[in-house]
């Protein structure tokens, strides 16, 4: 059984992980309102500031984050619309975003506005 609010927490999570390291890289505001709400920009936004450093992104999450994408940016997990539909397994999306996040933490408590 899906769990759309699950996809929809796990994308947010991704989201604002992928936005924090943009920001710890340098990102203004203007950029990281550019991304929007756009995972897989995050993610090749990310990947071009050396994301790689921190963390390496298995190839089963980019594909994940670029499938669930199609249905976050459009807000399809919050107010799903009708027809077929097919979703990645989220066990991948969990992982990356807890590993995301863990490597993130260190970073995140030392910055400064």
């Amino acid at each position: 059984m899906v769990s759309l609010p699950a996809y929809f927490l796990v994308g947010r999570s991704i989201e604002l992980a992928l936005k924090s390291f943009l920001l710890l890289q340098g990102n203004t505001e203007r950029e990281l309102k550019a991304v929007s709400h756009d995972l897989a920009a995050a993610l090749d936004a990310a990947g071009e500031l050396n994301l790689s450093s921190l963390i390496v992104v298995p190839p089963e999450a980019d594909q994940g984050v670029r499938w669930i994408n199609n249905y976050y940016e459009t807000k399809d997990l919050e107010y799903p619309t009708t027809g077929f539909k097919s979703y990645p397994p989220i066990h991948y999306l969990v992982a990356f975003s807890e590993a995301l996040l863990i490597a993130l933490q260190p970073r995140l408590r030392r910055w400064r506005p």
